[in-house]
């Protein structure tokens, strides 16, 4: 059986900040403290928005900035 742990989740986002504060209070209430164990990893496009302090919010959220918008692929 799949653990928590094992999850990752991908969110790549840009000037999105509004919709990624959704995204990352959704799971951390659906999962609780159980979500800190999952890997969350937010690739920050180049976004001059609040995204990087989402992601300070949440300690175990990785956030990879990326030097400018990458797209989606």
């Amino acid at each position: 059986m799949a653990r928590l742990s094992d999850l990752s989740v991908i969110i790549v986002t840009y000037h999105g900040d509004s919709l990624l504060a959704n995204c990352l209070e959704s799971l951390f209430k659906v999962y609780g403290e159980a979500a800190s164990g999952m890997e969350i990893v937010v690739v920050d496009n180049g976004n001059d928005d609040s995204t990087r302090e989402l992601c300070g919010k949440y300690g175990c959220v990785k956030d990879l900035s990326a030097p400018g918008n990458l797209g989606f692929a």
